[in-house]
């Protein structure tokens, strides 16, 4: 037996889709364009430089107009992608700005048009991306009475009668 055979540590496997998402990504954060055709996301990537900032919201809906195979990866297979989501944010800002500190960098997506209602979620829609809505019943609060008794160490005595 060979020892330099031996690997240690976990094997690292590849995922084409993941790395693909990335790239993909990453180019729409580069191309993406508001009204005016200006870049869309370059200011808000350079201020997530500032130490209280590491959040980037991004509109769904510009996915979908730029590539809608991506937003069909992203919301079929959200959790699986997510973390090569989040790194391509990482490039994107590190071409954007002067970035000082290594930090995470997260994305947070608006404007998603898939919308569930809270009973209608199954096990199916695990780690897919979805918007969800309902309503949470609130009830009228049941006042409790709750006796405090403790030990007062000057007089040797349990006290109590505070409410």
């Amino acid at each position: 037996m060979d020892v330099a055979d031996l690997r240690t540590g976990p094997v690292q496997v590849k995922d084409d889709i993941g790395d693909r998402c990335q790239k993909l990504f990453q180019d729409f954060l580069e191309e993406c364009t508001d009204e005016r055709n200006e870049p869309k996301y370059v200011e808000e990537a350079r201020n997530l430089v500032k130490p209280e900032r590491n959040t980037l919201e991004v509109s769904f809906a510009d996915i979908e107009r730029f590539n809608q195979n991506l937003a069909t990866v992203i919301q079929e297979e959200y959790y699986r992608v997510y973390p090569y989501v989040c790194r391509a944010l990482r490039n994107f800002v590190k071409d954007h700005a002067e970035v000082s500190v290594e930090k995470e960098y997260y994305v947070s997506f608006v404007d998603v048009a898939t919308r569930h209602k809270v009973r209608e979620l199954t096990t199916a829609k695990v780690g897919s991306l979805l918007k969800i809505s309902g309503q949470v019943p609130v009830f009228d609060v049941m006042l409790l009475t709750i006796a405090v008794v403790f030990p007062a160490i000057a007089c040797n005595r349990w006290m109590g009668g505070l409410d």
